[in-house]
């Protein structure tokens, strides 16, 4: 539940300041191009979510301090928000409307590390954005650089059960604190090409075992196809597959970060994903590109091993296979288990340095939990849900879908996203460790030896963070 702890200051206008420190800041963003993920730009009333969060901005007196909402006499706020997602004007009328002493100065930047540059540059600058969109990979660097306001103080503990656990789980601190609010997630599954199985007499995979079979068996009958690709590049990739298979790379306390890039299961899913390229029976084609989109459409790959922002992305570069795709959970390492991760996924975090947190956390709580809010973004802009409300909305996952062949996809999904496993963090300099990552899996991705990639970059990273002032715990 949102709580406000001083009253709004008068009408401000960040802005033009903004706009021109901008300017200044485009040349910079030019040539210090960052790392971050970002893959991620993919209701109906639940009685298990809380009321609170469907108070913010009602006609009705504030549920903790039992005040009415103050009503537009002229004497406004305006709130800089950071974001990339696109035709927020719709969502921003109505928090406007719900919430006449905030006006919105919505201002997109840039994507991914390009954002962030400007980020870093505004808060070193003293003329910060308010609110912005921040990836959950790229929450602790800004966290660790003191750059968030922990939100605790504006009601965020109250909304634990709001969201998805482990979207919950990426933005809070280890003392309870809470750095942003959850935005929209990407939970993995795994699409597959119904019409190949069928066709080679693959069955749907439930383990990793029976998917490294069913690549060999694939490919004993054609050289056409590949189940699947393994992506040398994308550390965003393969950090969702550590992840799923249970391996804990980093572990943060305060300014104390544990390493471990080569524990049990991280060596586990390099050597699998390894011996399955060396065998050849997967392809490792570089992702994102031409090639690979063609790939989807022309029938090269059998699977994508992928989160919830794909199937719509799918849709888009694969239209020769409209009504040939499915979806099915990912893979387990144990059977009988049901363990997801994420891939992609972003937060509105609060901006150390704004004059007005109040009204800034009141923007993020609203646009990442109003009901109506939130079905907007997954419906019109794509964005893959964060809130338990909209998850377990009949109304949302039941939709069929005609490209899946009238499967109910988000229902998957949806699952997936309450099956994440909630103990994974990232570390504080993550484009820095997904860069060292893509360095040492290249020049190996066609032997296949990928394991001693991981030590390679546990010993790189162990050495950039002393440099960066952290302590490596034992």
């Amino acid at each position: 539940m949102y709580t406000s702890s001083s009253q709004s200051p008068g009408r401000r206008r960040p802005g033009k300041r903004l706009a021109a420190l901008l300017l200044t800041v485009a040349t910079v963003a030019a040539a210090c191009g960052g790392s971050g993920d970002d893959a991620s730009e993919a209701t109906t009333d639940d009685s298990s979510a809380p009321a609170a969060s469907d108070d913010i901005g009602e006609d009705t007196p504030d549920a903790t301090t039992g005040e009415e909402p103050a009503e537009s006499d002229g004497d406004k706020t305006d709130v800089t928000m950071w974001s990339r997602v696109p035709d927020l004007d719709i969502q921003i009328e109505d928090f406007e409307a719900a919430n006449p002493v905030i006006d919105i100065d919505w201002q997109n930047v840039g994507h991914g590390g390009d954002q962030y540059t400007q980020l870093r540059t505004a808060i070193q600058a003293g003329v910060v954005p308010d609110v912005a969109h921040i990836e959950y990979q790229e929450l602790p660097a800004f966290v660790a650089e003191g750059a968030l306001v922990d939100v605790t103080a504006y009601g965020a503990s109250e909304l634990a059960d709001t969201y998805a656990p482990g979207l919950w789980a990426n933005v809070s601190g280890a003392n309870g604190e809470v750095y942003g609010y959850p935005w929209d997630g990407g939970p993995m599954g795994m699409l597959y090409r119904e019409d190949i199985f069928t066709e080679f007499g693959i069955e749907v995979p439930t383990t990793w075992d029976e998917f490294a079979q069913a690549a060999v068996d694939l490919r004993e009958q054609t050289t056409d196809v590949f189940l699947t690709n393994a992506t040398p590049a994308d550390a965003g990739w393969w950090t969702a597959m550590l992840w799923q298979a249970g391996a804990r790379p980093f572990q943060i306390d305060g300014t104390t970060v544990t390493v471990d890039l080569d524990d049990e299961p991280a060596v586990r899913v390099a050597d699998y994903w390894g011996g399955l390229i060396a065998d050849g029976v997967v392809s490792a084609d570089p992702d994102f590109t031409p090639e690979w989109n063609e790939g989807f459409n022309s029938g090269k790959y059998a699977t994508w091993i992928a989160p919830a922002w794909a199937p719509s992305f799918l849709q888009g570069i694969a239209e020769d296979t409209d009504g040939l795709w499915r979806v099915a959970p990912i893979p387990q390492w144990n059977e009988g288990d049901a363990v997801s991760s994420n891939w992609g996924g972003s937060t509105l975090a609060v901006i150390e340095g704004t004059d007005t947190p109040d009204e800034a956390a009141r923007v993020a709580q609203w646009f990442t939990s109003e009901p109506e809010s939130t079905q907007l973004f997954a419906t019109e802009q794509l964005l893959f849900p964060s809130t338990n409300a909209l998850l377990n909305s009949e109304e949302y996952t039941g939709t069929e879908v005609p490209f899946y062949g009238g499967q109910k996809v988000a229902e998957i999904f949806a699952e997936a996203s309450a099956n994440v496993d909630t103990e994974f963090q990232f570390p504080p300099f993550n484009a820095t460790w997904y860069q060292f990552w893509t360095d040492a899996v290249g020049p190996r991705i066609e032997s296949g030896d990928l394991a001693p990639a991981l030590t390679e970059t546990e010993e790189r990273v162990i050495e950039f963070a002393e440099q960066q002032g952290f302590t490596i715990g034992q």
